[in-house]
């Protein structure tokens, strides 16, 4: 794309709360959802929770929090990912925020059982991961203002563990199994959530995660979408081998979080994503999805809209969002800090898909922290 034809750069527009934007003309994929349920609130806080339901519903959100998330579905009403998650109130540094997404492991969890809410039977991992985005809100409800994000991880790590148990324990929760080994678990899902501390002197992120889901950075002054979570498999990679491969995930019997902590600028945007977002096409595409559909939206709920036709079309399994832009700064504000990229990318954006020698990540921020916390 030449300069010449870059779309001009739109009208800034505030953040509003309780409106709903234009739709666009575009087909929706089967089973995205953007809607929001809640809130509940706590010492000034809101939560939302992504729910099925109709597209472009905006619901109020602590400002100055834009949201953008998604849920898509391969088969509709058999989606084993759960809702996206944002939590987000004001602290005395400034705006705390929690995002989180959950992919229950159809693989290890495929086990019917009766569903919560009908007389049919669903997968363990269809349920697993609802329960683990239940547990989140009901644990919000549980934290104080001035938890330590450590504090703020165990407590959600209890919660989850609660949620799983009670399924677990209910009447035909826990049926016998012909298939017995180390691939079937009780209702298995991962967690990636990240605890967002926009302070002074930047963003601080606390990523907190089980599974190959995964909390990524995008940061406006490098050309890098930047992975803060490694995958839970033998290699960090999440082409090990499907959910036999995940070496630590969320069960009733087992929640147990992997963190770390940054430091990074106030302009970055953190985002939650399932392995259906990047699991079926190289970095790339990824990056060059999420720079190109924010460039042609005008609001948080069209970028959402957008971005999860994108990912969807070329993937192979559900795909799950939650993802926090920079604090204080409108769409707009944060569209226009990233739009010098597409004429940087412009080169790689028609590369193929199957090329195996191109990356545009670097871990190596991750991997010194990994390093220093593990005194290697």
């Amino acid at each position: 794309m030449s300069d010449e034809s870059l779309p001009p750069p739109e009208m800034d527009e505030t953040a509003v709360s309780g409106t709903t934007p234009e739709q666009n003309d575009d087909t929706p994929v089967t089973g995205v959802s953007t809607d929001a349920i809640g809130p509940e609130t706590h010492e000034a806080a809101v939560t939302h929770v992504a729910a099925a339901g109709t597209l472009g519903v905006e619901v109020p959100v602590v400002p100055p929090v834009q949201w953008v998330r998604f849920v898509t579905e391969k088969k509709e009403g058999q989606g084993q990912d759960g809702p996206p998650i944002l939590h987000s109130w004001t602290t005395s540094e400034g705006t705390r925020s929690i995002i989180a997404v959950f992919d229950g492991m159809g693989g290890a969890g495929s086990t019917m059982v009766p569903d919560v809410d009908g007389d049919g039977q669903v997968p363990m991992a269809y349920l697993a991961s609802r329960a683990a985005a239940r547990a989140f809100t009901r644990g919000f409800s549980q934290m104080t203002s001035t938890m330590s994000p450590p504090e703020i991880t165990t407590l959600l790590e209890e919660a989850v563990a609660r949620e799983l148990r009670e399924l677990l324990e209910r009447e035909g929760g826990s049926p016998t199994s012909r298939v017995r080994g180390p691939m079937i678990k009780n209702y298995p899902t991962t967690i990636a959530a990240a605890i967002i501390d926009d302070v002074p002197d930047g963003r601080r992120v606390w990523p907190m995660w089980a599974g190959d889901s995964r909390i990524y950075a995008l940061s406006p002054d490098d050309l890098l979408l930047q992975q803060l979570t490694t995958d839970h498999t033998a290699s960090g990679e999440s082409s090990d081998g499907g959910d036999a491969a995940l070496t630590r995930c969320a069960t009733p019997e087992r929640v147990d979080l992997e963190s770390v902590e940054y430091m990074l600028p106030a302009e970055t945007i953190i985002f939650a994503a399932t392995d259906g977002c990047f699991a079926y096409q190289p970095t790339q595409y990824l990056l060059t999805a999420l720079i190109e559909e924010m460039d042609r939206s005008h609001t948080s709920d069209e970028y959402s809209n957008l971005l999860a036709r994108a990912l969807a079309s070329v993937s192979g399994d559900d795909c799950a969002v939650s993802m926090v832009l920079p604090a204080g700064a409108t769409f707009a504000d944060t569209r226009n800090l990233f739009r010098p990229w597409l004429r940087e990318l412009q080169d790689v954006r028609h590369v193929p898909r199957n090329n195996r020698f191109l990356t545009l990540t670097n871990d190596s921020t991750f991997l010194r922290l990994r390093q220093e916390k593990r005194g290697s």
